[in-house]
């Protein structure tokens, strides 16, 4: 539920890497089932103690007799995240600049962009970062810690997949295909079909989607019309089925911007999204709908008219929506009541500043009690550390402890239940990126 990295922002590498060697369906259920297996320790001998030493239950056992960690405060790295081929560690000659960024693409890149529970377990959306630009991707989890890249996802060069819901047609994926929005249905996240190029989502002026979310009746869908910089206008869609997509009035009122995410409730829809263009932001803006197909705008500037919206999410009383200033230095979170049209900043705080140095919230979510939110910070202009918040009630947030696995890293997108969260983004920025994903609590 994001709307990082459009597609121009690498486009200019050098070559492509090799294609990536095709599989099945079956053969990549059977990989994520015998990984997921194996990282158990199902058939593994355990060592016996030491004279004097009191034995311990074995691994699987004592995960389930102490606690797993706090969610949204512990978090680990997965344990696999597949990447296309390459290695973009590999050392090599620096540019002769001597900045020390690589001199060529060495393969393996790849960012995350949204993910969900759905599929085998969970699935993750994105993009491959090749030779000659984005290429649209998915991957599969059964656990969030193990994850096998999609094979023969159906899309083009210059393609990427911004957001993904599971609703009942199984899970959605929304993004762009060059001009072109484009859309992707699944049942099980391993298998996808591309939805038609009609009219309602190709045009004479760009089109992308932002998010999706599902609704009762289908699935609801945000995004623009117009150029990924510059001057644009909020476009909303829905489908009844994933696959057939209409576009849908623009709402009365809206001016230059971009509709950015978007969140079904408790009988409301609400999409949140930024006024003025992507170089000078002038404000937030947010919708509401019944169903996912008429929407109003909110009245009124305040309390949006400082910053930034980014991300939203259903919480236990209304909306919890994420973003920051137009400055980003300081990270903002909004609340709004159950039927979204009563919003309310929640108090600064140190845990949303970086001392004048840019921060932001970029999603947030509602896992079992506590809402967790995810981001970024950067120290200078160009290395980011990536940022974890949590909160009881979303008006008082904590930012987790630094630890070495957020930095150099951004996480974009995040998903949570009773059980455990899951964050998505990747690491090694501005040089190479690679997809990476954490969970929390590190042993749920």
């Amino acid at each position: 539920m994001n709307a990082e990295c459009p597609l121009e922002l690498r486009s200019s590498r050098k070559r492509r890497p090799a294609l990536r060697a095709r599989r099945t369906a079956t053969a990549l259920l059977a990989v994520v089932i015998a990984s997921t297996v194996a990282a158990s320790g199902c058939g593994a001998t355990h060592p016996s103690p030491s004279p004097g030493q009191a034995a311990s239950p074995p691994a699987n056992l004592a995960s389930s007799l102490t606690p797993a960690g706090v969610p949204g405060r512990d978090w680990g790295k997965a344990e696999l995240v597949e990447q296309p081929p390459g290695d973009p560690l590999r050392t090599q000659e620096p540019y002769s600049g001597g900045l020390g960024h690589p001199a060529r693409y060495q393969g393996g890149q790849a960012d995350l962009l949204d993910v969900v529970a759905g599929g085998l377990g969970y699935t993750a959306v994105g993009f491959l970062d090749t030779a000659t630009g984005p290429r649209a991707a998915a991957w599969a989890s059964i656990d969030g810690r193990r994850w096998t890249l999609v094979a023969d996802f159906p899309t083009s060069d210059g393609s990427l997949v911004r957001s993904v819901a599971n609703g009942s047609h199984g899970l959605v994926a929304v993004g762009a295909d060059g001009r072109d929005a484009a859309a992707w249905r699944s049942a099980d996240g391993l298998t996808w079909q591309r939805s038609p190029s009609t009219a309602s989502v190709a045009g004479s002026r760009p089109l992308e989607f932002l998010s999706v979310t599902a609704t009762p009746g289908g699935y609801a869908a945000v995004g623009y019309e117009g150029p990924s910089v510059s001057v644009a206008r909020p476009a909303f869609w829905f489908s009844t089925d994933g696959i057939q997509w209409e576009r849908l009035a623009t709402p009365p009122g809206a001016a230059a911007g971009r509709a950015e995410a978007v969140a079904a409730g408790e009988g409301t829809v609400v999409a949140v999204g930024t006024a003025g263009t992507t170089e000078r932001p002038t404000g937030g803006l947010a919708w509401t709908s019944r169903d996912g197909r008429a929407w109003t705008p909110v009245d009124g500037a305040q309390p949006f008219e400082a910053g930034k919206v980014h991300g939203v999410s259903p919480g236990r009383d209304g909306f919890v929506a994420v973003g920051a200033d137009l400055e980003n230095k300081k990270a903002i979170v909004w609340r709004s009541t159950a039927d979204g049209r009563t919003w309310t900043r929640a108090p600064d705080a140190p845990s949303l500043d970086n001392y004048g140095l840019p921060i932001e919230l970029r999603d947030v979510t509602l896992a079992g009690s506590t809402y967790i939110g995810v981001g970024h910070l950067l120290f200078g202009t160009q290395y980011s550390s990536g940022v974890i918040w949590s909160s009881p009630d979303g008006e008082t947030w904590t930012r987790a402890p630094d630890s070495p696995m957020f930095q150099q890293a951004k996480v974009v997108a995040v998903v949570g239940d009773a059980r455990r969260a899951v964050a998505v983004g990747s690491y090694g920025a501005p040089d190479f990126f690679i997809p990476t994903i954490w969970v929390s609590p590190p042993g749920g």
